[in-house]
């Protein structure tokens, strides 16, 4: 509020009576103070309560990706393993055609030499029985996953009977152009004694490998 004096007016009075003087002040309304300046404690105040700006995640596809990635190259490795690794065939029937021959072999192929001889004929035994001892051998091939073996009966009748050997071998080769599998075929013969198949003649380990 201030103060405004305003200069004196002189009233006419009828004659005869005093002049008087009268001031007139009027009070006039200021316009309102500014606000007071706000101190920097109260500025940093305000900034440090104000919420910080929402940093964005990952992004989900790109994540989706990724992971896709990973599971692929898994199912993958997997599925390079089980081709890899050798499958075991059923075993055959011990009273069939294949069965004595797969049985044979294998007794062959873990130098089981007895028991190699337990399937043949007895006309073959005593013969291989008898080279042995006019040639004793002390080899014995090495065999190892690289061979596959397949026994096939082709004919039969009552009392004999023929069988396919099918022996293949996988080599690692660089060339694109050259074969890396061997395969080689051997015909075996068996007749009936005693009830049961026999071979004729024995498997030599040669022939395995």
């Amino acid at each position: 509020m201030s103060n405004v004096q305003l200069p004196a007016r002189r009233e006419g009075l009828p004659s005869g009576g005093t002049r008087r003087t009268v001031h007139c002040e009027m009070s006039m309304s200021a316009s309102p103070p500014p606000p007071p300046a706000a101190t920097p404690s109260a500025v940093d105040g305000q900034a440090a309560s104000q919420p910080e700006a929402v940093r964005p995640g990952p992004d989900r596809f790109l994540v989706g990706i990724v992971v896709g990635a990973v599971l692929l190259i898994v199912a993958g490795l997997v599925v390079g393993v089980l081709l890899r690794t050798p499958r075991t065939a059923p075993p055959a029937d011990p009273a069939s055609v294949a069965g004595v021959v797969q049985a044979h072999i294998e007794a062959v192929r873990t130098n089981d030499t007895e028991k190699a001889r337990s399937y043949l004929t007895r006309e073959a035994r005593a013969q291989a029985e008898a080279r042995e001892r006019q040639n004793p051998t002390t080899y014995r091939p090495t065999y190892d996953n690289s061979v596959r073996i397949i026994v096939e009966a082709t004919e039969q009748t009552e009392t004999t009977a023929e069988a396919r050997i099918t022996v293949s071998r996988f080599y690692a080769r660089s060339d694109p152009f050259s074969s890396s599998t061997s395969h080689r075929t051997y015909t075996v013969k068996l007749i009936r004694e005693d009830g049961q198949w026999r071979l004729t003649q024995p498997v030599d380990s040669y022939m395995l490998t």
